[in-house]
């Protein structure tokens, strides 16, 4: 939504409320006027919505935020107890539905109605220099609303390969894999070895594919079932004992290993260096700066 939507959502609910209250103190007094027997009148102000709009942005603003009560976890936890919200009913009885990316959707629909009918009331409600000031508010709060998700274009240039990869490239060399999974499953292959990313299989490793002629073992979100193999988890495994022989008994023989991602490597090491791992485990290594390319 940004942070722009959401203020003037507020304001128009705001306002909203405001001649809600306005309509109920009216009610009021014609009810002690009748019993009273006196004339008490409460002129409605040039700034209230008309009454069809109003109920159509009354309608949208408590939709919108039912669904948003709906979205939310299905309880929350404070000093030990549970607070439930509306959400846990869906979790019960429709277990089966992201609620959040489900309703956000409608959620944002409400509040872009709401707003709309907020700032078109507003913009014709106004006369002389304060229209003026409306319609600059407006585009504004569109250029606001447009730089919250603005994402700078990130341009990689591969016409030339980091010295890692150019130097991977160097090395012909094949391997022949006939790998038994723990279920009795058999995988064969014989071709270009591959190459293992750490900490994390990289996807910009993919692009530096075309210089090395190898194959990149760990993508992210690579997984194959028949193998139970997956890319997260194996990389997770890859600094210990039991991770790096199922490196090279599936045809790892090389491993780039990246300086610059310390966080990454602070969560998955587990008490031992793993420079230091790599280094005792491979026959050879080179540093490249950056990154160190460890060849088992």
């Amino acid at each position: 939504l940004g942070i722009a939507n959401i203020v003037l959502f507020i304001v128009a609910v705001c306002f909203s409320l405001k001649q809600l209250f306005q309509k109920i103190f009216n009610f009021q007094f014609t009810i002690y006027n009748q019993f009273l027997n006196f004339k008490l009148k409460i002129k409605n102000s040039k700034q209230d919505i008309p009454e069809g709009v109003f109920r159509l942005m009354l309608s949208f603003a408590i939709a919108g935020l039912l669904l948003y009560t709906f979205s939310m976890p299905p309880y929350f936890t404070i000093s030990g107890f549970k607070i439930y919200t509306p959400a846990y009913l869906i979790y019960i009885f429709f277990p089966m539905l992201r609620t959040l990316s489900r309703m956000g959707v409608i959620i944002f629909l409400c509040v872009l109605v709401v707003n709309a009918l907020f700032l078109s009331k507003m913009g014709r409600s106004q006369k002389g220099p304060s229209q003026i000031g409306i319609r600059i508010f407006v585009i504004l709060f569109a250029l606001i609303t447009i730089l919250e998700f603005y994402m700078p274009l990130k341009y990689l240039d591969d016409s030339t390969p980091p010295p890692a990869y150019a130097y991977i490239g160097t090395k012909n060399d094949t391997v022949k894999v006939d790998y038994v999974t723990d279920k009795g499953r058999e995988y064969k292959y014989e071709g270009p070895s591959f190459v293992a990313e750490y900490p994390w299989g990289y996807d910009i490793a993919a692009f530096y594919q075309k210089y090395h002629k190898k194959g990149f073992a760990n993508p992210l979100f690579y997984v194959n079932p028949y193998l139970r193999f997956n890319g997260i988890e194996f990389s997770y495994e890859l600094d210990s004992e039991g991770g790096i022989k199922k490196a090279y008994d599936l045809g790892i023989r090389y491993i780039i290993y990246h300086k610059g991602d310390e966080d990454t490597m602070e969560r998955i090491q587990r008490g031992e260096d793993p420079k230091k791992f790599f280094q005792i485990h491979s026959k050879s290594y080179k540093d490249f700066g950056e990154t160190i390319v460890f060849e088992l």
